[in-house]
């Protein structure tokens, strides 16, 4: 049981930590000429729920943000739980890069094409999978079997 709770908790420090590193990295560039052409992805994670009131597709890749949150805390209280958050966070944040070509931009409810996914994005999804896969791993090798006996 120490080795499980030991495991489980470098997986949830390591993709905190990438998390963390992904919110001061650009997130994406887009297709305009101005300075404003990348996002910051600390700035996405402050404001992206804004765009769910606009409608936008892609702020619904948002809420892979809060999920991820709540497997964080799963993690201490039903690690089966927090794979399956986990799981639905890497899927939601995959889906960005997969389905997502352009994002609101403007009050005015303007969109610009995505041209570009940078190291936010790719360190963000990261924090995800390391999350979901190391957890599955750790608990697949060190969770205490209760039918031994």
């Amino acid at each position: 049981m120490k080795q499980f709770s030991k495991y489980k908790y470098i997986v949830l420090g390591l993709s905190f930590l990438i998390y963390s590193i992904s919110l001061f990295c650009e997130a994406f560039y887009i297709d305009r000429t101005d300075y404003d052409a990348w996002s910051f992805s600390l700035g996405l994670v402050a404001m992206g729920w804004l765009g769910m009131l606009f409608g936008s597709a892609g702020a619904f890749v948002w809420l892979a943000n809060p999920i991820l949150f709540i497997a964080w805390i799963a993690t201490c209280i039903r690690e089966r739980v927090a794979i399956g958050l986990g799981a639905v966070a890497t899927t939601i944040a995959l889906c960005f890069y997969l389905f997502v070509d352009e994002i609101i931009t403007g009050e005015n409810g303007a969109y610009s094409d995505i041209t570009q996914y940078c190291l936010g994005y790719w360190l963000w999804l990261l924090s995800m999978i390391v999350f979901t896969v190391g957890l599955i791993f750790v608990y697949a090798k060190y969770y205490p079997k209760h039918n031994e006996g």
